[in-house]
């Protein structure tokens, strides 16, 4: 059986830690946690690094900065050629921002689990 592999990038501990263990109630997925897309662009820097994870969920809002401003996906998809899926997971009140970005979906920042986001997934 093949595990699923996420990377969640996310500078607020508290949504990062309830996310992985509400995600970590399946046995078949690792999960890497992320503070900030710097700290991923330093530990993430082939192809074959990113390639390995399924999905990959990105915060909107670091600090000042948006996804957007520290060009998140572009890093992915241009730079790495990651082939996943994206998501980019924000607070109600910032979702009806534009994102310039091209992520596959902006959800809620709520929990989800494995099978909902696989499901999220398939209807991309």
């Amino acid at each position: 059986m093949t595990r699923e592999r996420i990377a969640i990038i996310e500078d607020d501990p508290f949504f990062a830690d309830c996310l992985k263990m509400k995600l970590q109630i399946s046995d078949n997925l690792d999960i890497e946690v992320y503070s900030n897309p710097d700290e991923f662009a330093e530990k993430i820097t082939t192809k074959e690094q990113v390639n390995r994870f399924d999905f990959i969920l990105v915060d909107y809002l670091y600090g000042k900065f948006t996804a957007s401003h520290k060009g998140v996906a572009s890093y992915l998809v241009d730079d790495l050629a990651y082939t996943g899926k994206i998501f980019l997971w924000t607070l109600e009140d910032e979702r009806n921002i534009k994102f310039k970005d091209d992520y596959d979906a902006i959800l809620p920042k709520k929990y989800f689990s494995l099978e909902q986001l696989k499901t999220i997934a398939k209807s991309c």
